[in-house]
């Protein structure tokens, strides 16, 4: 699930780039051929044999939403479809939803008047991990994720959300160090994972030490269930 305009598995790899840049064509146009251009087609050829696999797999469902109660209800309704793998399913909750926002029938319908400023009125949103653990998907791995700007807020926050909603894992990170370390936060310990600065200048991203993470305790996870 992702938000339209951000970034999207697979085709992440050229922001910043336009596509059609990468691109040539030649020949007239009834037999015109489209390539890769050379500097390039290492690139997007890695990626796509990587989106080939996942598509062709079965592996890679993509769902878009707009607002906040898109999201709320696309993320109902996965959890519905993922409810019957128990503990063979894993959420992984990185969508950075605001504390706050408008009521789609608070919403002002027609272009709001210049003569004078504007008065907003803000609602919290609803606190989804609650029923997401304990009704949605009880059996399953979910994992959550806390931003912070004050390093001193960050830990407890992350352990307090633990407490609060019973869920599995917090990866906690500061706004300003994001792709280059974060902490993994259970209950019972905590641990950092980082990236050197070599390794962020070769193009090595923080996920892939996250995804490699949470693989392995997901395994344990499942493992340490009773057998029926």
């Amino acid at each position: 699930m992702y938000r339209i305009k951000s970034l999207e598995p697979f085709s992440r790899h050229f922001i910043g780039q336009k596509f059609l840049d990468l691109l040539k064509i030649s020949g007239n146009n009834e037999n015109s051929v489209i390539t890769v251009l050379p500097e390039y087609t290492e690139k997007v050829a890695t990626v796509l044999r990587k989106y080939r696999e996942a598509f062709d797999k079965k592996k890679l469902l993509q769902l878009t939403f707009t607002t906040l109660s898109e999201y709320l209800w696309l993320l109902r309704s996965a959890c519905q479809a993922l409810a019957p793998l128990e503990d063979k399913a894993i959420l992984y909750l990185a969508a950075a939803v605001s504390d706050f926002y408008i009521p789609s029938n608070e919403m002002s319908v027609h272009k709001i008047s210049s003569s004078g400023p504007p008065t907003i009125s803000l609602q919290l949103v609803p606190k989804i991990l609650a029923p997401l653990v304990n009704l949605w998907v009880p059996k399953a791995f979910v994992v959550s994720f806390k931003l912070e700007t004050d390093e001193s807020l960050l830990i407890p926050k992350a352990r307090t959300a633990l407490n609060k909603y019973n869920h599995n894992l917090v990866i906690a990170n500061m706004l300003q160090t994001r792709k280059q370390q974060v902490i993994i936060v259970s209950k019972e310990t905590n641990y950092v994972l980082s990236l050197t600065n070599e390794q962020l200048d070769n193009g090595d991203e923080i996920e892939q030490l996250i995804v490699k993470d949470l693989i392995e305790k997901h395994i344990k996870f499942i493992r340490s269930k009773p057998t029926s």
